[in-house]
């Protein structure tokens, strides 16, 4: 699968992100960048190591929704600041549950000049033939936030619509 760009809710900002996702010998890569004056992002400061942390959308992250079984779904939260969380839910922001791991993602973290980007290698196989969606969870320094997704399906801005996800590897 090529880049895909995330489209902001409501256009409000300068920035583009592109992101891309694949599977390659049992492990899913992803990488993504905002790109334009990132200036006025209020970027957390990077954790020395990887580890779980809950509400990372409170702090700016990347999200990606893989559909499961029936109305299921799996949410992994990937922090600007390298930490990351993964949730699964039975339906529509129903029950939801830490997803348990084996060994956690890889993430790195990097901002340059006007760019961020971000890099995650994950130990298995996240996407499948599941369809799924990214998305961004951006903090401006004014305490605003921006959203940006591959699709938006809803008055607001809310990733957890199943019909968001139409991704495909």
């Amino acid at each position: 699968m090529g880049y895909i760009e995330l489209t902001e809710f409501e256009n409000k900002s300068y920035l583009k992100i592109d992101a891309e996702i694949k599977n390659t010998a049992n492990k899913t890569v992803f990488s993504a960048k905002i790109s334009g004056d990132i200036s006025g992002i209020d970027f957390p400061e990077i954790s020395r190591f990887t580890k779980r942390k809950n509400e990372l959308w409170t702090i700016g992250c990347f999200e990606i929704f893989v559909n499961k079984k029936n109305n299921s779904y799996t949410e992994y939260n990937l922090g600007f600041d390298q930490n990351f969380e993964i949730f699964n839910f039975s339906d529509y922001r129903s029950n939801q549950s830490l997803s348990e791991i084996g060994a956690p993602p890889k993430i790195i973290c990097e901002t340059k000049n006007d760019s961020f980007a971000q890099f995650v290698e994950f130990p298995e196989n996240i996407i499948s033939e599941n369809l799924f969606s990214i998305t961004a969870v951006i903090k401006l320094s004014d305490g605003n936030f921006l959203y940006f997704a591959n699709k938006h399906c809803g008055q607001e801005a809310d990733f957890h619509l199943k019909n968001a996800r139409i991704l495909k590897l």
